[in-house]
């Protein structure tokens, strides 16, 4: 389990890295930007960035082997960070906004870690492997944000601060990453020439890209239209939305803990379903109260629903698709997952002031209703 140990600092670096920026790049743009209106363009072109290019990645980690590619996007992500404090010190914008696409395309490769964990240990370690992963998000939380923080101060105030704490973080990746992960990492890095052209689909490999990309869909569209609704629209301050945020972030990766509990009580398709239940009492619970406790309720359950539905496709799809195509279902998954949640992300403030909060609630309800019934329409097992 060492390597797991490795990965688990790893996967924590870099996700510190994500929720320093989502803290710093808009506070950034807001100050440098020709226009206010511009301030979070950053953050969108480095989430559209991410999202596009989580396939192309995967694809080179299939032809050229994981722990190259991986190497590299580090090397690249380094080469981003300090472009974003160059461009943060000198207030060029434009620079700044295409460093953080260049930071978007170097962290594709971060999902790429929990199926590195779950693929280093015996089955039976699977889940405690993916825990370790998963908890990484618990602590990026609260690192991201204290390197940002701290990092500023040492740098008496100056934004480009964060972004050297940052480039750190991922220099100690780089040094994780060389030192655990062996130059040919299992045996789904043979030349791609080898492999078929396509997937070969079934109807379990479906409902499992399904689960996980739809899931990260209604979570994000709601996480996302929730800061806006409380404080915008009902008049909640700052410091309540934000204790709702961050309950929520805890609540996506926490559950993880008790996976391997879970899941000697229910199997993974029964996980999945408890999962898509969390999802439906968080909208229910949304759509029919707005004080500070429905809000907070309605969050945390969403986090519960989207580890539940993340956790369950990523341990079931070694299990659906086959050996050799596994780089490939795993760039999908991850990719289609990362395309709604980009979609969520630039769409939830537009989709609020056409269809309001209800609106998208009522949208996100006909998604997990849809959800639901193909889980429970095919026996997905851990047989498989």
């Amino acid at each position: 389990m060492r390597p797991v140990y490795y990965l688990f600092i790893t996967q924590l670096c870099n996700f510190s890295v994500v929720t320093l920026m989502v803290i710093s790049s808009s506070l950034i743009g807001y100050e440098i930007a020709p226009d206010n209106s511009l301030a979070t363009l950053p953050l969108t072109v480095q989430v559209i960035a991410y999202a596009a290019s989580i396939i192309p990645v995967t694809h080179m980690m299939n032809r050229y082997g994981r722990r190259l590619v991986i190497l590299t996007s580090l090397g690249l992500g380094v080469l981003s960070l300090i472009s974003l404090g160059f461009a943060a010190f000198n207030t060029n914008f434009w620079l700044f906004t295409a460093a953080s696409g260049l930071l978007g395309i170097a962290l594709a490769h971060t999902p790429q870690f929990r199926f590195v964990a779950i693929e280093g240990v015996r089955d039976d370690k699977a889940s405690q492997a993916l825990t370790m992963i998963m908890l990484a998000g618990v602590g990026a939380a609260f690192l991201g944000p204290e390197v940002a923080v701290s990092a500023q101060r040492l740098s008496e105030g100056q934004w480009y601060g964060p972004f050297i704490g940052a480039a750190f973080l991922l220099i100690i990746s780089f040094v994780l990453i060389a030192t655990c992960l062996p130059r040919t990492h299992a045996n789904h890095e043979a030349p791609l020439a080898r492999k078929p052209s396509k997937l070969t689909w079934s109807k379990s490999l479906t409902i499992v890209l399904t689960a996980g990309a739809l899931g990260g869909g209604i979570m994000t569209f709601i996480m996302t239209a929730t800061p806006i609704t409380m404080h915008h629209d009902l008049g909640f301050s700052l410091s309540d939305t934000k204790w709702v945020i961050q309950s929520h972030i805890v609540a996506m990766f926490a559950p993880s803990l008790l996976t391997t509990f879970i899941l000697r009580t229910l199997n993974i398709r029964q996980m999945m379903l408890l999962g898509v239940m969390a999802l439906a009492g968080c909208i229910a619970i949304a759509l029919n109260h707005n004080h500070f406790q429905s809000f907070w309720i309605a969050l945390v359950l969403l986090g519960i629903g989207w580890n539940f539905l993340f956790v369950g496709s990523t341990l079931l799809l070694p299990k659906v698709a086959l050996s050799h195509e596994q780089l490939r279902a795993q760039g999908l998954l991850d990719g289609s997952a990362a395309s709604l949640q980009a979609a969520g992300t630039i769409g939830a403030g537009a989709l609020l002031s056409i269809i309001g909060w209800e609106g998208i609630l009522w949208t996100c309800a006909g998604m997990t209703l849809f959800l639901f019934g193909a889980i429970k329409a095919f026996r997905i097992s851990p047989s498989h």
